[in-house]
């Protein structure tokens, strides 16, 4: 948990930039520092290698699944992202990865930081570290969840900074378990003045994480209780209400997660019909489905009616307004299909497919021993 500094390997400076603007840095904020030691690269390699170890898959999950992240949490996602190679690492592609924490905890546990990373990767990484904000401390606060991806960060840090050598020490402080290092001649670097606005504004950003943290807490206690009073649960629920219709998958027993994606929804009603909706749907965004089903598919003999009160059909590709297979039941031939001969038989057939086609939908297969008639539609 001790700072420590790296020898610079170079005479040149291409970081006095980031320096002097590091260096501006009150003692009142936390920052990473290294002492004029230089770290045995098995060492900083092997404290990056036990930072990811010590990331768990909970972590993760809990990170992405915060919908609205505070700023300093995106950049130290994004910067991770940015550290092991992925071209895009915004926080919008950052989530998708971290929906499947085991393959990102495998990438990041077998990554080689000392061989992997290129001077331009430690460059940014290097301007987050050293930023002004303080974004890697602020993470802290506004998400623990973090704490792990922010002590990989600053430990792949200390590694690049022997590999690559820097002009001036860069004011990277490894704080670790809640202590911290000074670095000599902070309180020098301003004036008092100065250093009681920095400290000011320190203290409102960590008030600000504070209750964005609280804020977010708030929310995730509120969607859990969205979850606890999902429709279908209860004597009253759609489930209930459901009637002789049929669904499948039973979107009435999922959870808000598995409601997000739902595919290929079915709705039957026995010995009369079948609708198979396809593609994926929302149903927590398309929440009406869930609570209004009875009443937006209505499935009679040899017939089918999708939003039959006026005015309530959604837009093509919304709702259920979407492509489907319909199959109808008790859809039998005159004289229950006793025709004279095959070939009358064909003709019957044939006749079907071309008022389905008429009608607009596409044939799919008819029946005529069994009265079954099925085809498909673009919209209803």
């Amino acid at each position: 948990g001790e700072a420590v500094r790296l020898l610079p390997h170079s005479e040149t400076r291409p970081w006095a930039g980031v320096v002097e603007q590091g260096a501006a840095v009150a003692s009142g904020h936390p920052r990473v520092g290294y002492s004029d030691a230089v770290v045995p690269a098995e060492r900083t390699l092997g404290s990056a290698a036990a930072e990811a170890e010590a990331i768990s898959a909970e972590d993760l999950r809990e990170i992405c699944a915060t919908g609205r992240p505070h700023s300093a949490v995106r950049e130290v996602v994004e910067t991770t992202l940015m550290l092991l190679g992925f071209r895009d690492s915004k926080w919008s592609t950052a989530q998708a990865y971290l929906e499947q924490p085991r393959a990102f905890l495998e990438k990041l546990r077998t990554f080689d930081a000392s061989s992997s990373v290129s001077k331009l990767q430690y460059q940014k990484l290097c301007r987050s570290l050293t930023s002004a904000q303080g974004a890697f401390d602020l993470a802290l606060i506004a998400s623990p969840a973090c704490a792990g991806l922010v002590r990989w960060c600053r430990a792949v840090g200390e590694l690049l900074a022997r590999r690559y050598g820097v002009g001036e020490p860069l004011r990277v402080e490894a704080q670790r378990d809640g202590q911290r290092s000074e670095l000599p001649g902070d309180s020098q670097s301003q004036s008092p003045e100065a250093q009681e606005a920095r400290e000011a504004q320190v203290a409102q950003e960590a008030q600000e994480a504070a209750t964005y943290r609280s804020q977010e807490g708030l929310q995730q206690q509120q969607q859990q209780q969205q979850q606890q009073h999902l429709p279908g649960q209860g004597s009253n629920s759609p489930a209930a209400a459901l009637g002789d219709l049929e669904v499948s998958p039973d979107i009435y027993s999922m959870s808000a997660a598995e409601l997000r994606c739902v595919r290929d929804l079915s709705v039957r009603k026995p010995g009369v019909g079948e609708v198979t909706f396809h593609g994926e749907i929302d149903l927590m965004h398309e929440r009406r489905v869930l609570e209004e089903l009875p009443a937006i598919v209505r499935l009679e003999p040899g017939e089918v009616n999708l939003y039959p009160a006026p005015g309530t059909k959604p837009a093509e590709g919304e709702g259920l307004n979407r492509p489907a297979t319909i199959t109808l039941f008790q859809c039998k031939p005159p004289n229950n299909g006793a025709f004279p001969d095959a070939d009358s038989k064909a003709r019957y057939r044939e006749r079907i497919a071309k008022m389905t086609e008429a009608k607009g939908a596409r044939f799919v297969d008819y029946d005529c021993d069994h009265g079954i008639w099925q085809f498909r539609v673009d919209h209803f």
